[in-house]
């Protein structure tokens, strides 16, 4: 027996006590050791907090002048702090921070360093004791004290000369009644929490004298020659780009309308050419560009091709902001985000502050998001409340003088339209029996079915009963990779060594409605020989979505399926095929439940030479339909119905009621380039008064007027929240009860039945069955809702 052994059998048999004891004594030794070692640490620190104090505390109050400046630095930089606890023992620890103009962050990361129980609630500058609110003015060793004591009345900033102490509303001498309403409290609680979320990266106000110095270190970068740019250099938009500054920036309107084809490179160029002017002027630090997007997979794609063609970092000069991710920083200039990021911020921010530019990337697709957007800054421009803003629409198949005439204002200038020619490149436009002549000869589908549709089949979630048939999606595929590496063959000489360059073999790209479609179409055609394929839409995180745009191995072809995510601003430079499947996903209003629901349908004309576009960007491409010649003419709209009139009016009156709060939703909605009917606003103005979401004030007798009926619509607390909610308001109203009744689980389960297609559908005419069905599931109940949960 070893001496290990005989420890462990006097451990076992000696009184657990005395064990316990003898750890506690140990575990007491080494705190002490840490705190010698933390000591000794203070010490230097001390040292070198004075020899910083002795440099430079002019401008600095005395007491606070080891450690807190005169003025902010920038949001988002580091820092080293030296950080005490009033409630540990006065133990010390140095943390490296991000200055932010909050406490929440610094509160947490001091409660770990320090290992506290409980979080800290207030920090004070050591040794003045000065009350703390922010960690902008912290200096590098500044030394902190953390306490459990609740923190004082602040003003709404963080300097206390500069504003009043307490926010309107609050004041001793105010007598308002808006503290007394739930509604006006939760949406100032809102509005604060998202002013203090957005200050550390959209606020635009450098440290006094700092702002000659940025436009200095960006006139300097834009000197810089750097080999990334010569793709963008041959992209056309380079050749008008007098034109766009023109009329971005020299107009005498605030307004412009770019226009261009699918690769022309107005996207990515011409938010660069107008920052670039300001920059060659002197006035870089000064412009803030945003960019909107449609889709988060645009933006975060864009702003990083644009970041590259700098040579630049993400989260520099070039940043993104979508929703749950942002990498933008102070330096940020050139923002790409989403149509709902921006509506965000005009909700907290109407003026704008800090923004020169704003370009509304595919104006084309007026979505319910673009066309409040649209709104908001229409009035934003009348108003006169933001001089220096200028608007651009930009879009490939927009009809520029319907917006002209949407911004025009009497007696003021006219706004101004630039084109930006198309490439040279031609794509060749093939339909399913011509290119693929076996599939008519095999009577894959029906002549009213459509190519590539089975009509025997229904799928539930589609409106018009096709289906894709995804033997034949295969075979488009098998054939277009092997055409890929034909023409890759033909035009790409050999080396020495007998084997072909090391250069990207091309890629296909393949439009389906959603992600359903894609995983099974992925299914169907990873084992076409020498593809590599590659799935791109919104739910995958943009580390995934950066496959798209890499270039496959060698000697192999990238497939990527995408949905319409792929359709605009996204652009896979080696797409030489696009497989087109010609469905889409959309929202749709059954009138009859008065739900929403996301039906799968045949896109529109418009959307279909969009997808054509994104072929032929390094060499002449193909476009395969995958359906036949006659459906563009049959089946397919020309254009998408603008969403303000085919969603339901009860979401849209509740989006009004958000963005505008205190002003009548009629009103809003009237302003919409293409607004919904006067008597269906009222329609709905009732309906959400039957569920509590609103409180309507009636004035007078039902005239002509809607606003005369309705003297006055606001939301209440339930409306509040629904407002808030991506659903229609009576399932939101469910979802909201759910919550508070306890359970949310089943009334989840029911509000997804309700926001599609039937669950019990008849398939092939037997409707017997289905009734059978939806008997058996509803327990004897007779109840949609409980079948659909059972």
């Amino acid at each position: 027996r070893g001496p290990v052994e005989d420890a462990d059998e006097d451990d076992a048999d000696a009184d657990p006590e005395r064990v316990r004891k003898d750890r506690v004594k140990e575990a007491r030794r080494a705190e002490k050791e840490r705190e010698r070692k933390d000591k000794v640490l203070a010490k230097a620190l001390k040292k070198d907090r004075r020899a910083s104090a002795a440099e430079g505390a002019n401008g600095r109050d005395d007491g606070d002048a080891k450690g807190w400046a005169s003025s902010p630095h920038p949001p988002g930089s580091e820092v080293n702090v030296s950080v005490t606890s009033a409630q540990g023992g006065g133990e010390t620890k140095v943390m490296k921070i991000k200055r932010a103009a909050h406490l929440e962050e610094f509160l947490s990361a001091a409660k770990s360093k320090l290992r506290l129980k409980k979080k800290p609630l207030s920090a004070r500058m050591v040794p003045s004791g000065r009350e703390i609110h922010d960690t902008l003015r912290l200096e590098p060793m500044a030394s902190v004290s953390v306490g459990a004591d609740p923190p004082t009345e602040r003003a709404r900033d963080h300097d206390d000369d500069d504003e009043e102490k307490s926010a309107p509303g609050t004041g001793d001498g105010d007598t308002g009644d808006t503290g007394d309403d739930p509604t006006e409290r939760l949406r100032e609680a809102v509005a604060r929490r998202l002013r203090d979320a957005e200050r550390d990266v959209d606020r635009r106000r450098l440290p006094p004298g700092s702002g000659s110095d940025e436009s200095a270190r960006l006139l300097s970068l834009l000197s810089v020659e750097r080999s990334d740019r010569a793709a963008s250099t041959a992209l056309p938009a380079a050749a008008v780009r007098a034109e766009i500054i023109a009329a971005c920036v020299d107009s005498a309107s605030p307004v412009s309308v770019v226009t261009g084809d699918a690769g022309s490179g107005k996207t990515t160029q011409a938010p660069q050419f107008v920052f670039e002017r300001h920059v060659a002027a002197g006035d870089g630090a000064r412009c803030g560009i945003v960019v909107c997007q449609p889709r988060r997979v645009a933006a975060v794609s864009i702003a990083r091709r644009v970041a590259e063609e700098r040579g630049e970092r993400v989260g520099d000069v070039v940043g993104y902001r979508v929703r749950g991710e942002s990498r933008t920083s102070a330096r940020t200039r050139l923002t790409f985000c989403t149509t709902g990021v921006l509506l965000q911020r005009l909700r907290w921010d109407p003026s704008l502050e800090g923004i020169t530019h704003v370009f509304v990337d595919e104006a084309h697709e007026r979505t319910a998001d673009a066309d409040f957007l649209l709104i908001l800054l229409r009035r934003l421009l009348r108003s006169g409340v933001a001089p220096e803003l200028r608007v651009t629409l930009m879009s490939a198949t927009v009809d520029a003088g319907r917006f002209i005439d949407y911004f025009a204002v009497r007696g003021e200038p006219t706004p101004r339209s630039t084109h930006i020619p198309g490439r040279a490149f031609p794509v060749d436009e093939v339909f399913v029996e011509e290119y693929l002549p076996s599939w008519r000869r095999g009577g894959a589908a029906a002549r009213d079915g459509g190519g590539g549709e089975r009509n025997g089949r229904r799928n539930g979630r589609n409106g018009d009963g096709h289906e894709i048939d995804y033997d034949l999606l295969r075979a488009a595929v098998d054939k277009a990779c092997r055409d890929v590496q034909r023409e890759f063959r033909e035009q790409t000489p050999r080396t020495d060594a007998g084997n072909r360059r090391r250069e990207p073999v091309g890629a296909v790209l393949v439009f389906l409605p959603g992600v359903p479609e894609i995983s099974q179409a992925e299914r169907a055609v990873r084992d076409v020989r020498d593809a590599v394929v590659v799935p791109l839409h919104g739910q995958l995180a943009p580390e995934d979505q950066r496959a798209a745009f890499s270039p496959a191995p060698p000697h192999k072809v990238k497939v990527v399926l995408a949905t319409n995510a792929a359709e605009t601003s996204v652009t896979i430079p080696d797409v030489t095929v696009v497989v087109d499947t010609g469905r889409v996903k959309r929202m749709t209003f059954e009138r009859r439940a008065q739900l929403a629901s996301l039906t799968e349908g045949w896109c529109s004309s418009a959307s279909a030479a969009q997808r054509r576009g994104r072929a032929g960007r390094v060499r002449a491409g193909v476009c395969v339909r995958l359906y036949e010649r006659w459906v563009p003419e049959r089946a397919m709209a020309d254009h998408d119905e603008p969403e303000m009139r085919a969603a339901p009016l009860d979401a849209l009156v509740m989006r009004a009621l958000a963005i505008a709060p205190g002003e009548h939703p009629a009103a809003v909605l009237g302003e919409a380039l293409d607004p919904p009917d006067a008597v269906a606003v009222r329609a709905a103005v009732e309906r959400l008064r039957a569920i509590g979401a609103v409180v309507v004030e009636r004035g007078g007798a039902d005239g002509d007027s809607v606003r005369e009926f309705h003297k006055n619509v606001t939301t209440t607390p339930l409306g509040f929240h629904l407002s808030l909610l991506p659903v229609e308001p009576r399932v939101g109203k469910m979802l909201v009860m759910g919550c508070v009744m306890g359970c949310l689980s089943p009334v989840l389960t029911a509000a997804a039945a309700m926001s599609c297609r039937p669950m019990f559908t008849a398939r092939g005419g037997d409707r017997a069955d289905a009734a059978a069905a939806k008997r058996r599931a509803s327990r004897g109940s007779r109840s949609d809702h409980l079948a659909c949960v059972n």
